[in-house]
């Protein structure tokens, strides 16, 4: 459903656009700042929906989310860090 919504799209090519070179989306009249935003913004909420679900799932449980902290940092790791082009991981 989302490789439709992106590819059959033009909201889906223009988030795609911005993912992959904000320049070049910006030269073809695509609002960067307003997408990264709505981007970012959406990921924060649906950050807030699971978290709240696993709350509610592992009853009040502090130590809940210890699990999840390593596959966490290795995303980090293994999807690049960095804003500049040398610091990424090329995978």
């Amino acid at each position: 459903m989302i490789s439709v919504s992106w590819r059959g799209t033009a909201a889906g090519r223009r988030f795609y656009a911005v993912g992959v070179n904000p320049r070049a989306a910006s030269l073809n009249q695509v609002r960067v700042r307003g997408y990264w935003v709505l981007v970012f913004g959406l990921s924060a909420a649906l950050a807030v929906l699971v978290g709240t679900a696993l709350a509610g799932f592992a009853g009040g449980d502090p130590n809940a989310g210890s699990p999840y902290l390593f596959e966490s940092l290795a995303a980090v790791v293994i999807g690049g860090y960095g804003r500049d082009r040398h610091l990424r991981n090329k995978v």
